[in-house]
C-alpha cells in the first residue's frame, strides 16, 4: 500500500510524554491503540503532514517491518505510553514488545525538527533492528525517558542526522525522572529500568551531531558494544 499526501497536524495539539525533551502529536496516519500482534510489512509513506505510525498507549507485539518512509512532516513511528504521573507499574498503558526492522526512512522532520524516524516515550522492550535512516534533523533513534527500558537498538546504519539542529547524537536517550514498573522483578515495582542494549549499530557523526551514541541527562542502565562510530564516541551525562 501506499500511503500519501495526509493532513498537516503541526498546528495541532502536542503534548510531553515524559522527562526528555521531545513534544509530540497523538497521532499519525496508522494509529493504534489497544492492539495486538498487529503487523505493518511492505508499504510506502510518504508526502504526509504529520507522524508515518503512531503506536498509542497499550500495543502488544506490534511489527513494523520493510516499510519506506520518506517525506514526512513530522516522524516516521512513534510509541508513546501513559503513566499515573511516575507510576508505570498499575496503569499497564504502554508499547510493549514492539519490532521495527528492515526500514528505510529518511527525510522525515519537514515541518517539525524536535522529531525523530524513531521515537520511544514510556515504553516497554522496543527492538529496533536493522534499518538504514538518513537525512534527518535530529536524532535518527531517541528513547525519550528512563521507563522500564530492556529495548535493544542493533545493526542500524545511521548518517545524515542533526542536520538542523545541535547538541545531539544520532542515537540519543534522556532520563530526567523516575518511573515506577517491574522491570527488574516482575510484579514488584521499583524505580530501577532494566537494562537495554545498543549494539553493532554502524554511525555517522556527521553534520551537526555531537556524539555518536548522546546518553543524556541521567541516561543510565545502557550496555553499549560492538558499534562501528565514524567521527566520534559517545557520551555519558549524569548517568
Amino acid at each position: 500500500l501506499i500511503f500519501t499526501e495526509t493532513s498537516s497536524t503541526y498546528m495541532s495539539d502536542y503534548m510531553v510524554p515524559g522527562g526528555g525533551d521531545w513534544s509530540v502529536h497523538r497521532g499519525g496516519t496508522i494509529y493504534l491503540t489497544n492492539t495486538k500482534d498487529v503487523i505493518i510489512t511492505r508499504n510506502l509513506f510518504t508526502q504526509l503532514g504529520s507522524n508515518g505510525v503512531a503506536l498509542i498507549d497499550s500495543n502488544e507485539m506490534t511489527s513494523i517491518t520493510l516499510n519506506e518512509f520518506v517525506w514526512l512532516a513530522d516522524s516516521a513511528i512513534i510509541l508513546v505510553g501513559s503513566t499515573n504521573g511516575i507510576d508505570g507499574f498499575s496503569v499497564t498503558s504502554q508499547p510493549a514488545n514492539v519490532l521495527i526492522q528492515s526500514n528505510v526512512i529518511h527525510e522525515t522532520g519537514i515541518y517539525i525538527k524536535q522529531s525523530s524516524p524513531v521515537l520511544i516515550a514510556v515504553s516497554r522492550s522496543t527492538s529496533v533492528i536493522g534499518n538504514l535512516i538518513f537525512n534527518v534533523p535530529r536524532a535518527a533513534i531517541n528513547i525519550n525517558d528512563g521507563y522500564y527500558g530492556n529495548h535493544t537498538l542493533s545493526w542500524n546504519v545511521l548518517f545524515n542526522t542533526v542536520r538542523e539542529t545541535s547538541d545531539h547524537g544520532p542515537i540519543n536517550s534522556w532520563d530526567r525522572q523516575p518511573f515506577l514498573s517491574d522491570a527488574v522483578q516482575h510484579g514488584s515495582p521499583s524505580l530501577w529500568q532494566h537494562y537495554s542494549y545498543i549494539h553493532h549499530n554502524t554511525i555517522f557523526n556527521n553534520y551537526n551531531s555531537l556524539w555518536p551514541i548522546d546518553h543524556d541527562d541521567g541516561s543510565c542502565f545502557y550496555e553499549d558494544s560492538y558499534n562501528f562510530m565514524m567521527y566520534g564516541g559517545k557520551k555519558n551525562y549524569l548517568g
